[in-house]
């Protein structure tokens, strides 16, 4: 057997195998708690005229970072199978800042 012949072959198992193992990766999102409840706004009006920023009420959870188009993808999967709530719209793969399909 020829070394391309056998390199054909190995490579037509790896896809097989490949076809055959579930390979889909878990999302783990890491999260923060973000607020101080009693925390008082700031009473410095600025420029524009507003002020009371920095307050906060409640306590409540943010992702530490942004979500991946693959993180993405995967909720969409997970919860729109039929997509009643419209989660998913054709220029997400098609805008510069898209690529989920």
């Amino acid at each position: 057997m020829t070394l391309q012949k056998m390199l054909t072959w190995l490579f037509m198992l790896m896809c097989y195998l490949s076809m055959s193992v579930d390979v889909s990766a878990q999302v783990v999102i890491d999260w923060v708690t973000v607020g101080d409840p009693g925390n008082l706004e700031h009473t410095v009006e600025h420029r524009d005229g507003t002020s009371g920023y920095g307050a906060m009420g409640y306590t409540f959870q943010i992702g530490e970072l942004e979500i991946t188009n693959d993180q993405h993808i995967e909720f969409l999967n997970a919860v729109a199978d039929t997509d009643p709530n419209q989660l998913y719209h054709f220029a997400m793969g098609s805008s510069v800042h898209g690529g989920v399909t």
